[in-house]
């Protein structure tokens, strides 16, 4: 009788033995949801930390001020936020925005310069009428200079691609030099092209186009707004987007006069 009890009591054991493993089983997935929750959970000031680390790592310059997570330097919060490899918008674009800004109040530039950001990047725009130029000529005025030299440092100091756009309004060109608007436009475009060239930036950098009266800030319906379409835009890309891009009338003035001399050699000798 009492062998029947312990046989009997053992064969509860047995059966019983799966709560083992599922309470196992219960036990991980707790532990699994467990770290799956940690994870979604971001430290945003030690996760920016890290990413200013790793850039320092690979030869950036660290712009946000901290200690490195990984003790290997430190961030100097007196250093200019410059970063060395193109500017964003989010921050070389933004602090020469600042500046030019600064450039045009302290000069009273107000009616013959003017910034703003849009999709491309940062624009600079130049008033042509009595400022830039004449009316109907691409000739840059001497008095503009000074202000055309301060563009070029700021933009030497950067490495983002720029591109030098003419704009006219809708009255057509009434001289010998120039036959419509578009030629006017372009030729605006490629001398303020050069003169960035002359300031030191690097040709490869820059591109130069004419929309003539394509591309209006303001309907040509009156004086006023005419001349606001009458203007120079120098737009500074945002980093990694190229001056000259497939499909558009923009191109680099300097190259293709070297072209054009090339082509001309060649069908002289032949």
């Amino acid at each position: 009788m009492a062998g029947k009890k312990k046989k009997s009591a053992g064969g509860h054991d047995n059966e019983e033995r799966w709560l083992l493993t599922y309470a196992d089983m219960i036990t991980l997935l707790v532990a699994f949801f467990m770290m799956l929750y940690s994870m979604s959970i971001v430290n945003n000031q030690k996760f920016h930390d890290l990413a200013l680390s790793v850039r320092g790592g690979f030869g950036g310059v660290l712009t946000g001020g901290g200690p490195s997570p990984f003790g290997g330097g430190s961030s100097d919060s007196t250093k200019p936020d410059i970063a060395p490899q193109g500017m964003d918008k989010s921050s070389g674009l933004v602090q020469t925005e600042k500046l030019v800004n600064k450039y045009i109040q302290d000069k009273k530039l107000k009616e013959a310069l003017s910034v703003h950001e849009d999709e491309r990047g940062l624009v600079i725009t130049l008033a042509t009428d009595h400022v830039l130029f004449d009316m109907g000529s691409a000739d840059i005025k001497p008095k503009i200079g000074e202000v055309l030299d301060k563009i070029g440092k700021l933009l030497k100091g950067m490495s983002n691609h720029i591109r030098v756009e003419g704009h006219t309004c809708n009255l057509p060109v009434r001289n010998a030099q120039f036959h419509d608007n578009f030629r006017l436009s372009m030729t605006r475009a490629s001398n303020v092209y050069y003169y960035l060239i002359r300031s030191g930036i690097s040709p490869d950098r820059l591109a130069a186009t004419g929309y003539a009266d394509t591309r209006p800030l303001a309907l040509n319906t009156s004086d006023a707004n005419r001349a606001k379409n009458r203007r120079v835009d120098i737009v500074i890309l945002n980093a990694g987007e190229a001056a000259r891009p497939e499909g558009d009338r923009a191109s680099n003035p300097g190259k293709e006069a070297g072209h054009d001399r090339q082509r001309s050699e060649e069908k002289n000798a032949e």
